[in-house]
């Protein structure tokens, strides 16, 4: 491709993003007469090196920049700045394609990961059960493999016996040969004992099995080894012949009467040589049931296609409005226009399966709101009534049929999620260690009802089913709060620049560094997959919004281009 235009001999200067063409000086005039709706889509290489410039130093800023902003003139800073905004304008095209591809692979980095943590699972599975089938198979064979090796040792043993008995044998049968040829000639003896070739396979206990199976007669056997096995010089540090009776003179007798000796004395008889229990193990074998076995394996795990939708439900301070944040859809977002002011409603919003609750608020302590994320609408707003209504209500749910409600009434109340009826669970006449203030969040966890208040360094734990209550230290005073479910809480404290995490079962307190988290933000733990979590930070327009990842510990901001203040008002993760 040529970097010239061929009609006008200029070269090319500007780009059409709808038509992805690219133009000279001249040719903008016809395609401007031609395109008049493409106006807006037309841009120049200036332009856009300098919004690459500009998206470039906000990564990595200029060192001089500051010393030369001090001796700019107002008006030509203004007009530099108004140049950045409207190129930065024009480019928003190309802005929002790289943070959509940046959304994207975050998007199939988590699926990614989520699936290969799956197939692990899965691997894991089902090696506890080859694991089982092989410990199985073992206690079977178990008694099966000990008796074969003593076998083994005794038929290694009997071989090693009949070796030496099978060379007596042939040192009388020499002796005798020489007398009869009335010649003796060591050399000739010498001479006659074969060099055999000493392999593995030949040895083998699997040959020799084969052998003696394959033998009638124990002469037999013999003869179909007498190259291998029972060879003499297949014995241990056996002599030749001519050695031997040099050690005795020539006298074959001594040597013969002497072997004999030798062998009485290495092979002795005893009651454990050999073995006198013949019992056979015989194996009942039935074919497997395998539609039995299939039926099992099922029930003990099953791959489920996820469908569900993860979103994020958060509202902004003084307005009658709703933002529904799509997590599996590269976080795009909804508005909904709600008749509720959700000022106040920080830490009394509550997800249960495909619905959202809401409790009260600064304005409206009285009314509570559910709405629903399959149809997208507010299903009812009621009133709040059976209880002594708070300002500051803090909710969560039991994971049955109630969401627990506490406010600074020194009373816990629940809400039946079936009959929508709200009722008094229990009413603290005094509290030893000080009143409840503002509740900033609940958690229920094992049994006990947690309670997070402002600035309070104590965490009370409420045993539901005794109905007393029990603080717990946690070492900071949490301006905000939020927690997993699982046992954790999450707090920040006002100006500090950190979250600290509180087990309620170790009692142990963590300590997180954030640089980035602001001073005015709500906490929403979200878990997105079994090895992913995050502590969403919500602060709007005013303060920004933050995601922090609790397994990298990175923080990265979020949901940029927000234009509401949600610092008073509550956010909640759920998923359908």
């Amino acid at each position: 491709m040529t970097s010239s235009c061929s009609r006008h001999q200029k070269s090319y200067r500007f780009i059409c993003y709808q038509c992805n063409q690219l133009m000279c000086a001249l040719c903008i005039t016809k395609h401007n007469k031609n395109h008049n709706d493409h106006a807006n889509q037309l841009d120049h290489i200036k332009e856009i090196k300098q919004s690459l410039d500009n998206l470039r130093s906000i990564d990595v800023p200029r060192q001089n920049d500051n010393n030369d902003d001090k001796h700019e003139q107002p008006t030509l800073k203004k007009q530099k700045l108004d140049s950045i905004v409207d190129n930065d304008n024009k480019n928003k095209k190309k802005n929002k394609d790289r943070k959509s591809i940046w959304n994207t692979l975050k998007s199939d980095t988590s699926r990614y990961e989520s699936l290969t943590l799956t197939e692990n699972e899965i691997t894991q599975h089902f090696k506890q059960l080859y694991d089982y089938i092989a410990m199985e198979e073992y206690k079977l064979k178990k008694s099966i493999i000990a008796t074969k090796d003593i076998i083994e040792h005794q038929l290694n043993n009997y071989i090693n016996e009949l070796k030496h008995l099978n060379s007596i044998i042939d040192l009388n049968n020499n002796f005798n040969n020489i007398k009869q040829n009335s010649n003796y000639n060591s050399k000739e003896v010498v001479k006659n004992e074969m060099k055999i070739e000493n392999t593995t396979e030949q040895y083998s206990l699997e040959s020799i099995l084969k052998s003696i199976s394959s033998c009638s007669t124990l002469q037999s056997f013999i003869d179909d080894n007498n190259q291998t096995l029972f060879s003499n010089q297949m014995i241990d540090d056996h002599p030749s012949v001519q050695e031997q009776l040099e050690q005795y003179d020539n006298d074959s007798l001594s040597l013969l009467l002497d072997t004999i000796y030798k062998y009485n004395d290495r092979f002795q008889p005893t009651a454990t040589d050999r073995i006198t229990d013949n019992t056979i193990s015989r194996l009942y074998t039935q074919r497997p049931d395998f539609k039995q076995l299939d039926s099992i394996i099922q029930q003990s795990i099953t791959l489920l296609t996820d469908n569900t939708t993860s979103y994020i439900f958060s509202t902004p301070s003084f307005s009658g409005a709703a933002t529904l944040i799509n997590l599996s859809n590269n976080n795009t977002v909804e508005q909904f226009s709600i008749d509720f002011d959700f000022s106040g409603t920080y830490s009394s919003i509550v997800a249960v399966g495909e619905y959202i609750y809401v409790f009260g608020g600064y304005n409206d302590p009285k009314k509570w709101m559910k709405f629903s994320i399959k149809s997208k609408s507010v299903e009812h707003i009621g009133d709040i009534v059976g209880i002594d209504v708070s300002c500051d209500l803090s909710a969560c749910y039991d994971g049955k049929d109630h969401i627990y409600l506490v406010g600074d009434k020194q009373e816990i109340d629940r809400f039946n999620i079936n009959t929508m009826k709200f009722e008094i669970y229990h009413k603290f006449t005094t509290i030893k260690y000080g009143k409840f203030s503002q509740v900033l969040s609940l958690m229920i966890f094992k049994g006990s009802l947690y309670i997070v208040g402002l600035e309070n360094n104590m965490v009370f734990q409420i045993d539901l089913t005794r109905k007393t209550l029990k603080p717990h230290i946690i070492g900071c005073k949490p301006f905000t709060a939020c927690h997993d479910d699982n046992g954790n809480l999450y707090t920040n404290e006002y100006s500090k620049k950190q979250i600290t995490k509180y087990n309620v079962e170790s009692k142990q307190v963590d300590t997180i560094d954030i640089p980035e988290i602001g001073d005015e933000l709500n906490l929403m733990y979200h878990r997105e997959s079994p090895f992913s979590s995050f502590i969403y930070s919500f602060g709007g327009c005013d303060c920004g919004n933050f995601k922090y990842s609790i397994e990298s510990n990175k923080c990265e901001p979020f949901f940029e281009e927000d234009t509401f203040c949600r610092h008073i008002s509550g956010s909640v993760s759920i998923k359908f």
